[in-house]
């Protein structure tokens, strides 16, 4: 998902990926569960990685990552007029959280400090399609 806040401020977070092996910023995310929804599992892991809950929540993109071997489908959900909380992640995750503004994401996009494709799609879709609404 990728929550924005009232300034238009993007929160990411920054966790080891042991493919990668390195720590990257990227926006949450998460595997959905059996039976859920990827609505809800948006919203579930929203609250385990960062803490934060969105009263406001819309579809921005859906892709397949890497569609030449895996059958993997991502949803990214905008998520606004948040509210703060304590985060619950599991036990074996280290997460980090910051807030960005769009041109420090932008930026980071441009210098390859993100690397993640979900994060590029959904800035970019984000930034074509809802930050001037």
């Amino acid at each position: 998902m990728m929550p924005v806040d009232g300034k238009k401020r993007i929160l990411l977070v920054r966790q080891y990926r042991l493919p990668a092996r390195s720590y990257l910023w990227e926006l949450p995310a998460g595997t959905i569960d059996p039976g859920e929804k990827p609505l809800q599992t948006a919203k579930r892991e929203l609250v385990e990685e960062t803490g934060y809950r969105a009263k406001k929540w819309q579809k921005i993109a859906e892709f397949y990552p890497s569609v030449g071997f895996l059958d993997e489908k991502m949803t990214i959900y905008l998520a606004t007029e948040l509210t703060a909380g304590e985060a619950k992640p599991m036990d074996d995750e280290r997460i980090q959280t910051k807030w960005f503004t769009a041109k420090e994401v932008e930026a980071m996009l441009l210098n390859g400090k993100i690397m993640d494709a979900k994060t590029n799609i959904g800035f970019l879709k984000w930034k074509l399609y809802f930050a001037g609404k």
